[in-house]
């Protein structure tokens, strides 16, 4: 699944998620298919990952799908990782706010 996000394969992508495939496995540096997509551009495999339910919201060791986003600067992808309920975590915590229990 990492592979084929990070290399834009969208049919393989496809095909392992109608196999089954764990959509928030993680490599050794903390990064899930979402992230390695939205690293290459590849749009339609982040909405494809993202109708299928992939968490949007996952950290790992480099932060978040939307810390990725926009850091990258992929406007188009930060807006569809929000509007499937992605949160800004880091930004958040970076200020000083605190969230609502």
């Amino acid at each position: 699944m990492l592979a084929a996000c990070k290399d834009g394969k969208k049919e393989a992508v496809e095909k392992l998620i109608s196999e089954g495939e764990d959509l928030d496995e993680a490599d050794e540096f903390g990064q899930t298919g979402l992230m390695w997509a939205i690293r290459g551009g590849h749009e339609g495999i982040v909405k494809l990952l993202v109708d299928s339910k992939a968490d949007v919201n996952y950290k790992g060791s480099v932060g978040s799908a939307l810390d990725i986003a926009e850091e990258e600067g992929q406007e188009d992808m930060a807006q569809i990782l929000k509007d499937a309920g992605a949160t800004e975590g880091e930004d958040m915590e970076a200020d000083g706010a605190e969230g609502d229990d």
